[in-house]
Formats: structure tokens, C-alpha cells, sequence
């Protein structure tokens, strides 16, 4: 019997060891009540007797083997727990990210080996903001759910359905055998969503747009595939919304246009790219902790830019080390201004993406800037996502315990995405988890994200790291994570990313 919990527990048991036992003599009696059993044998022939009901007794070596035990079911448990909540949407109860992400590379591979088609189709609704923003959160999200359950609808056992964040949504069509099965049901997805909604005693319509790729047809890489399919998507938005396209390669060129080496290197020497501080802040006491980075592009055609929008394809082309490099050299020599400035050195975090971790000697280009500037990189941290870690886990460990050795910080980022394993994560050591709140519902199913934000306040507390609550978009979930005991928090409520220029200020405060 051993203990698994507070309310839990595992009992081991062992078959029914018999054994014969060889007496003296047989007793004239084995009745306890006769007055004769205590006599003195007749005989002292050997009488075999069969002993039952009974084990042979653990050894200590057993019993430290399943204490062993009880620990891995204990992490396994704890793991399962976090996976299965992980994995679904907490408001909808559809796929979430995750395995959307999952699902979606068991299709390409088995795409592959069975020489079969499907297709993955991007939703965006249509006028969604205005209804949550005048009708309410609780309106918009049974809105959500009710559009979730339309989907399901519409489509086969074999197909998934997932949320990956706010209004938009994914499906992906196993086994099509042309694009018109695609076509259809996406014609099905635009009408179905568009039919009126009765919320709450209100009448309340939306539109949806749908983006089409097709797998091997359009790409077999995944990433690309899904691009494909927001580049479909972003078609129908600019010509009109509410209905649906399927990717031509013609879609394309657009994109290709950030594709051209040229338009990179003048990024850089034309100063086009900046970096941009978003503030983490101390939740009790208002005061910015730390900042962390991120890199726009101020294109001459296209406007501010996002990283998402263009690092892919400067990474595709080979330049994620040269960007990376840029972005710490103004990291670096803004910090250095605002210490001239009298501020005391603020922590800022950069986001290091998976080719750059493998390609760059981090430590090398720390030191140099550091050297360069005559700074010291206490101040400094890393963000990793589990991604990056999983890649090559034992190469990271070491690479990471150098990283340490050397005085840089170390953040896990994204945590709860591809589930490293708990056993790795105390050899990690990271110094500060970030975790995204829509991974919280406070209206569908609150006890699920309740008990997934416990889950991750304990694994921190284990791993003595700081957590960090990012993409707080919403007073409320705000209130939330104060009651909480929330110590750290980023996102939009509180501040977008902003220029240097405006971060001065709040530093002084």
C-alpha cells in the first residue's frame, strides 16, 4: 500500500506463494475445538502438509523499487493530466493549437506514404470584435461555441476541427480526392456560419473567411502548407470577406517580394528595422520588472510589420543569424544610452528562434557586445521556446548549464506547447517560465484552465522559476491572476510593444 496523493493510493499485490511443509507425525486432530487437537502425535511418519493463503515476504530491494515506482507514476499522472488539458480548447472543447499542430503532421506523413490527398482549411469570422466588443464576453463566447458546433456538423469522424485563438479556426479534410471536395465544404463553412445566431434573446449574424490548401497537391512541407492556406485566406479579405478561395501559386508573389536579398539588406542598412520593448510588470506593485524585445520592419510598401510576417523568410533565406545579431547589438547599445541616462540597468529578454540557438555561439556574441560596449550582460535573458529545446535535449543541457556559467539568464517560453518532459526540465534549470493565458477560459470551462495554471504555478515552484503570464489582453483575466498570486505579467492590457523612445519614461517611474 503505498500512498499516491492525498486522495490516491497503489496496492501491489503478489500471487499465493504454496508450500509444503513436512511434519513429524500427523496430529490426531485439526479441529482448534476438539480437546484432543494438543495431543501427542501417533506417528512420527513424515505428514506433508499444503500451507496457502499467504506470500512470501517483500525483500527491501522490492520495496525501494516501488517507492521508484510511485515517484514515475506520480510525474507520468501529473504530465497525462497537463497534456489532456492541454490539448483541447477550454471554451470550445474543439482541438486547440497543439494538436492541431499534431494532427496536421500525422496527415502530411500519412499523406505521403498512402499517396492520398487532404486539405487544411483557415477561418477567420467576419465581424466577430464588433459583436463581443457591444454584446459582451459572455455573448461572444457562446457565439464561439455555437460557430463550433456548425462546424462540427459539417464534416466527417476523420476530420478535425480545431480553435487555434480567438475567432479563428481550422479544419483538416482527410481523404479528399479532388479540390472540389475541398471547394465544397468550404462553400458549406462560409453559409453555415453565416446563418443568423440566437444568443442570449438576440439576433445576431457574422460572416466567415476560408483559406484553401491542399496536401501534396500545393506543398508537402507543413509549414509552407499552412502559409499557403493564410495566403488563400488574405485573398478573400482583401477582396470582400465572407467567402472562400482555395491557394493558387500566383498568391505568392506578394509574399515573394520579402523573399528578395536586396529588400533584407536594405532593412538593415536603411535602418527599416527597429526594435520594439513590450513591459513585463510586477502585478501587486505596478512597476515594470523587465522588458522584453521583439523586431518590426517599417517596409516602405507595406507598412509596420510584425516578425511573424517576415522572419520565416529571412530565416528561409538564411539570415536568422544576421537578424538575431542585429536585434542584441540594439539591445545592447539601448541599454548602454538609457545607463548614460542614470537608469539602472532594466532585464530585457530576446526571443531566440531554433535556427539561431543551433547556429549561433551565443556565448561568443554576448561577450563580444559586451566587450564592444563595455557593458556587463547581467541584465540579460534568453528566450527559448519548447521547440528549440526539444530539438537536440542533451546538446541544449550542455549548451544551456554554459550559458548559466556564464551569467545569462535562461527563459522558457511558450510552456505547455510540445510538453518537455518534466524529468528534463529540473536538469534545464531555466530561471523564468512564460505562459500564455488564453490557455485560461474564465467563462466555458473554468476548472480546466484553473487546474492547468495550477499545475504550471507548482512545476515553477519545484523548479524555483519565475512565472511570467504572457498575452493579458482583458481587465478581468487581470483580476483573475492577481487573486490568484500572479507575481508577473505581459500583454496588451498593460502596454503594447513600443519604441525605446516611449519605454524611458516608464523606466524612470
Amino acid at each position: 500500500f503505498i500512498p499516491l496523493g492525498s486522495t490516491d493510493f497503489i496496492v501491489f499485490l503478489r500471487q499465493e506463494a504454496v508450500q509444503v511443509v513436512n511434519w513429524a507425525g500427523k496430529p490426531q486432530s485439526l479441529d482448534d475445538n476438539d480437546p484432543k487437537a494438543l495431543t501427542p502425535r501417533n506417528s512420527f511418519s513424515v505428514w506433508a502438509q499444503e500451507v496457502r493463503n499467504s506470500s512470501e515476504p517483500w525483500l527491501d530491494s522490492e520495496i525501494e523499487l516501488a517507492m521508484n515506482l510511485r515517484t514515475e507514476l506520480i510525474e507520468y499522472i501529473d504530465y497525462a493530466r497537463l497534456e489532456q488539458i492541454a490539448l483541447h480548447d477550454a471554451l470550445t472543447g474543439l482541438a486547440n493549437r497543439l494538436r492541431f499542430d499534431k494532427q496536421l503532421q500525422q496527415e502530411v506523413r500519412d499523406s505521403l506514404t498512402r499517396n492520398s490527398q487532404f486539405a487544411v482549411h483557415m477561418i477567420d469570422l467576419d465581424k466577430f470584435k464588433p459583436v463581443n466588443d457591444t454584446l459582451g464576453h459572455p455573448v461572444g463566447d457562446e457565439l464561439l461555441r455555437s460557430v463550433s458546433r456548425r462546424l462540427l456538423d459539417l464534416v466527417r469522424s476523420q476530420d478535425t476541427v480545431a480553435r487555434l485563438g480567438g475567432d479563428e479556426f481550422a479544419i483538416i479534410q482527410s481523404g479528399i480526392t479532388c479540390r472540389d471536395n475541398a471547394a465544397l465544404l468550404a462553400e458549406r463553412v462560409v453559409e453555415q456560419v453565416a446563418k443568423p445566431y440566437e444568443i442570449q434573446g438576440k439576433n445576431v449574424v457574422i460572416g466567415a473567411s476560408v483559406g484553401v490548401a491542399i496536401c501534396p497537391v500545393d506543398t508537402s512541407q507543413q509549414d509552407e502548407l499552412m502559409e499557403n492556406a493564410d495566403l488563400a485566406l488574405y485573398s478573400v479579405k482583401k477582396a470582400g470577406r465572407n467567402a472562400f478561395s482555395l491557394f493558387e501559386h500566383s498568391m505568392r508573389k506578394d509574399a515573394e517580394s520579402l523573399n528578395d536579398s536586396d529588400a533584407i539588406f536594405q532593412a538593415v542598412e536603411q535602418q527599416q528595422l527597429q526594435v520594439y520593448y513590450q513591459p513585463i510588470i510586477d502585478i501587486r506593485s505596478g512597476d515594470i520588472s523587465s522588458l522584453e524585445a521583439f523586431i518590426r520592419w517599417h517596409h516602405p510598401t507595406k507598412g509596420l510589420l510584425h516578425a511573424a510576417e517576415f522572419l520565416p523568410d529571412f530565416e528561409q533565406m538564411h539570415f536568422g543569424p544576421q537578424i538575431g545579431e542585429y536585434v542584441f547589438t540594439q539591445v545592447f547599445e539601448q541599454q548602454l544610452k538609457w545607463r548614460s541616462q542614470g537608469n539602472k540597468s532594466i532585464p530585457i529578454s530576446i526571443n531566440v528562434s531554433q535556427s539561431q540557438f543551433a547556429a549561433t555561439d551565443m556565448i561568443g556574441l554576448i561577450k563580444k557586445l559586451g566587450d564592444k560596449h563595455d557593458i556587463s550582460w547581467e541584465w540579460l535573458r534568453i528566450d527559448l521556446k519548447e521547440q528549440a529545446v526539444l530539438n537536440d535535449i542533451q546538446m541544449t543541457i550542455r549548451k544551456l548549464s554554459k550559458m548559466r556559467e556564464a551569467g545569462i539568464g535562461i527563459q522558457l517560453d511558450n510552456f505547455g506547447t510540445s510538453f518537455v518532459p518534466l524529468g528534463y526540465l529540473t536538469q534545464l534549470a531555466f530561471g523564468g517560465i512564460k505562459f500564455d493565458s488564453r490557455n485560461i477560459d474564465l467563462h466555458g470551462h473554468q476548472q480546466e484552465g484553473h487546474a492547468l495554471l495550477n499545475i504550471v504555478q507548482g512545476i515553477t515552484q519545484v523548479l524555483n522559476a519565475k512565472l511570467i503570464i504572457t498575452r493579458v489582453e482583458s481587465e478581468e483575466m487581470l483580476s483573475f491572476l492577481r487573486k490568484q498570486n500572479i507575481d508577473f505579467v505581459q500583454g496588451y492590457i498593460i502596454s503594447e510593444p513600443m519604441p525605446a523612445d516611449q519605454i524611458k519614461p516608464g523606466i524612470d517611474s
